[in-house]
């Protein structure tokens, strides 16, 4: 074989495993479960692994001095003024921003039974 198809084929193979995600058809949603720490409006901000007592004390003032889990805020969910603080939720989002606490839209906010 010409070693330029070679190098073709190749780079195809490696652009098409790339491009899998093993997403499914439900598109790019995430799904993120933790406590609520902070009510705002329609905004929730919620942190994954931690207890109860711990999510009551936290605010978003004091996220970076403790040790908890990742942070979200939530903008747009629909029942935030239904939800109150240090409760456990799943929340399904699509596209997640890059920053501390991590921001994104609540597609759904969901009370997870314990």
């Amino acid at each position: 074989m010409n070693p330029k198809y070679s190098i073709l084929f190749i780079a195809i193979i490696f652009l098409t495993a790339c491009g899998t995600n093993g997403s499914s058809s439900e598109g790019s949603a995430n799904v993120i479960e933790g406590r609520i720490v902070e009510i705002k409006e329609t905004s929730i901000l919620v942190v994954e692994d931690i207890t109860e007592a711990k999510a009551i004390e936290l605010t978003s003032d004091t996220l970076m001095d403790a040790e908890a889990g990742a942070a979200y805020w939530f903008s747009d969910a629909e029942n935030a003024q239904e939800l109150q603080e240090g409760l456990l939720v799943r929340v399904k989002t699509g596209a997640i921003a890059e920053s501390y606490p991590a921001q994104g839209e609540a597609l759904s906010v969901e009370v997870v039974e314990e």
